[in-house]
Order: C-alpha cells, then structure tokens, then sequence
C-alpha cells in the first residue's frame, strides 16, 4: 500500500566467493541506495527493503548475482494500491498560510531559473611575456561560463602540472584566472598552458615566459639606510685594525739570512733556512723566487713559516733547479728580501759508489764479455782484474771424518798472471793429503 514498507529477500550460493557481486534492478534499470532504498547481502542473505512506498515504486525488481563464472536472476513484481483516504490537512493551519505567504514572496524571477553553463571558453587568452632574472610575472586571461561551480582550471609548464608555492601562486576568480610567479629564475622560463574543464568540454590557451639572464649579481641593498650603518660601522673596524697593526708591528727584518748548502749533486735533497722578525704578525706573508719568478710549491718543492723561522726544501735536485733563491717578507708595515744562490751538478758529480760492489764487478765483468766485436785468439789475454762469478757457498755443519767440498769460478779464465790462495782463518792452506 501506499506510503507503507516493502521487503524483499533471498538465498544466494557460494558463501563464500570474493568475486561475487549482487545488483538490484527496478524495470530494468540499476537501483541506487538512498533515503528509502536499502540494500543488504551478507553471507547468502540478501534482501531489499524500501520504506514510505509511493506509486512510481510499482513494478518488476530484479536481483543479478554475478561472479566469474557466471550471473543468476530473480524476478518479483511489486504492486501499490493508492490510498484514497490520504489525511493532507495540515496540523497547524495557522502555520501553513504563513509559509504560503513567504513562498508567495519568494517566487523565482525569470533569470533565476535553473541555469544551464556552457563549454569553457576563454574570451582573453594568454599573452608572452619576457622578464628579467629576479623580477615578478603575471599570466592573465578571461574565461566563461562565470559561475559555473564544475568548473576545473589547471595550469601546466612544459606540459607539467604546476603546483602553487611560495614563489607561485594563481588565482581564479568570477572569470579572471591569472598566475603569478614572483623572483624569476632561469627555469622558470617554458611554455605556459591554463587548462579549464567542465562537464560539457575543455579550452586551451598557452604563452610563453623568457628569462633574462642579467649582466651582474644584484648588489643593491634591500635596507640601503641599514646597509650604510653596517658599511660605517665596519670603516670603523677596519681603521682601528690597521692602527692597532701599525703600532705592534715593525716593517720585516731578517735576523739570519738565507743560507743552506750552496752545492749538491743531482738526486739531492736542498735544504734553505732563514729567521725573519716581528714573529706573530697576522698580517706577515712569505713569496719565494727563484731567477726572479715566482716559485710554486708542490711536490718536490715545500716552503714552511713557524715563529719566525722560515724554510724551502727542494727534494730530488736537478740541474734546472740552479739559481738564485729569494724570499720576501711583506706585512703592512712594508717588505725584506733575502737570497740564495744553489748550483746542482751534472751527473758527473753524484756519488758513483755501488751499493753491491760484488754484483757490481759481475756486471762490469759481463759487459766486458759483450764488449767483444771477435772472437779470442788463441793465447790472447783479457786484462782485467779477478772477478768472482760464482762465489764460495757456506756449507754449514758437517759430521767430523766427513769429506768437504768447495768451488768457485773466477775470471779471466786464461790469464797467465792469475795466482789462487786458500785461506783458513786468515791463515794460507797448503795442499796436501788431506787438501
């Protein structure tokens, strides 16, 4: 009957199927849930219940359950009787003609009626703009329909979506829509797109912003009246730092000159020292010279300044390094010099000596060999004195009564002149039964 509650209900199988989906459908068309229309399903149960009934409820419901491996139906039909006896007095009749009065007053002007927007448009479209590094842009346009609340605008660089920021905000207001980026950069520069979107379509519009890049930092103050506060305050600082140097320290001096050792061989290591007052001058500063340039330290070449004690070391000498050595010392109050002249020999003046005299005789014994452009003749001598090529091995402790053995070779081999002597103990052997 009308104005009563209808329920309707049913068993579905598997219970337990995730994939399974339940649909009611009122002639032939999905029913939605709302303030009178319930639906249930839980666990095979599922039922629809529909409160306050009028006559547009009548008719053919239909409940689908689907699931992967198919749907099944059923039908009921639903049948409303009119209620002829319907009670439509109002409970506080004085209350009601009230209302009909306001209502009265009320009543909607013709362009109030329900209004109908149209597919965004923009009326003023975008416009290029070129800027300088670290000033301010704005985009602006028009757009229509004014007031439509479905309306969506967006805004995109390069085809990205542009998010507001601190530096970047846009704004979109009775039709105007406008971004504004403030502090240009370098990578703000692109093209522009704003995007609006309604139900009934889409419109487009693009520009293009350029960054200036600019000739200089900027250097002008944002607080000028601070900044000349701050420029006096530190003249001020300044002067009395320079006073205060001039008072406590006198122009340089070398108490000891620049001296070390004046000659060395190639492959040495140079050594210069020197001792230069006032010591404890902040201000006091070291250059090196050599020839007249100015000399770069690095690895060979290490300058070092503690208490006024100043030196330059110079590791693995070489020829090139022969000069005038001169070092300057320069505070506020003035500059000193000190030189020092280093010659390096050639070649000719390293130390010669082997570290392995033995090896080294093998060596000159051997290269003598291959010095030979003919072969000896026969009974020719090579002059030479006596090398060991094979020395004598020490053959430890042997068992007493035990036979011993020791061999060597030496050379030249055929020179006449070449006499052997055994020792023992710093004393001669003589050949004998036993030798």
């Amino acid at each position: 009957m009308e104005g009563g509650v209808a329920h309707l209900e049913a068993q579905i199988e598997p219970i337990h199927d995730p994939d399974l989906r339940v649909e009611f459908m009122h002639n032939g068309k999905p029913l939605k849930q709302g303030s009178r229309i319930h639906t249930l399903s839980d666990f095979g149960y599922v039922a629809l219940d529909i409160s306050h009934l009028i006559e547009a409820d009548a008719g053919e419901y239909e409940c689908r359950v689907f699931n992967k491996h198919g749907e099944a139906k059923s039908r009921v039909n639903l049948n409303i009787s009119s209620r002829d006896m319907l009670d439509t007095s109002s409970q506080r009749p004085e209350g009601l003609e009230k209302i009909h009065q306001l209502e009265a007053r009320q009543q909607r002007r013709p362009d109030e009626e329900i209004r109908t927007f149209q597919k965004p448009m923009f009326t003023h479209p975008l416009q290029s703009v070129e800027q300088e590094e670290g000033a301010s842009v704005q985009l602006s346009s028009r757009l229509i329909p004014v007031g439509d609340p479905s309306l969506k605008v967006e805004w995109f660089k390069d085809g990205q979506i542009i998010s507001s920021g601190s530096r970047i905000n846009y704004i979109n207001d009775f039709g105007c829509v406008t971004l504004d980026i403030t502090s240009l950069r370098p990578s703000d520069e692109g093209v522009y797109e704003c995007k609006a979107t309604n139900a009934l379509g889409m419109a487009t519009t693009t520009a293009s912003v350029k960054v200036a890049a600019k000739g200089s930092l900027l250097l002008d103050s944002q607080h000028p009246e601070g900044m000349k506060k701050i420029t006096a305050l530190e003249m001020g600082k300044a002067k009395r730092q320079l006073t205060e140097v001039a008072q406590a320290f006198e122009k340089p001096a070398f108490i000891a000159p620049l001296s070390g050792t004046a000659e060395l061989g190639e492959g040495q290591h140079a050594h210069m020292e020197c001792r230069v007052v006032p010591v404890g001058d902040p201000s006091m500063k070291f250059e090196w010279y050599r020839n007249g340039e100015v000399l770069q330290t690095g690895s060979r070449y290490q300058a070092t300044q503690d208490f006024g004690f100043v030196t330059l070391d110079i590791a693995s000498c070489m020829d090139t390094d022969s000069g005038v050595y001169m070092v300057k010392a320069i505070n506020q109050a003035g500059e000193a010099t000190s030189s020092f002249v280093l010659k390096v020999g050639d070649q000719a003046k390293v130390m010669g000596d082997a570290l392995h005299p033995d090896s080294y005789k093998k060596i000159q014994a051997l290269e003598a060999q291959k010095a030979l452009k003919r072969p000896l003749e026969e009974g020719e001598v090579i002059e030479q004195p006596p090398v060991f090529m094979k020395p004598l091995k020490d053959i430890g402790v042997v068992p007493e009564g035990s036979n011993v053995h020791v061999d060597a070779m030496v050379e030249p081999k055929n020179d006449p002149s070449l006499k052997v002597e055994w020792e023992l103990n710093g004393q001669s052997i003589s050949s004998g039964n036993y030798v």
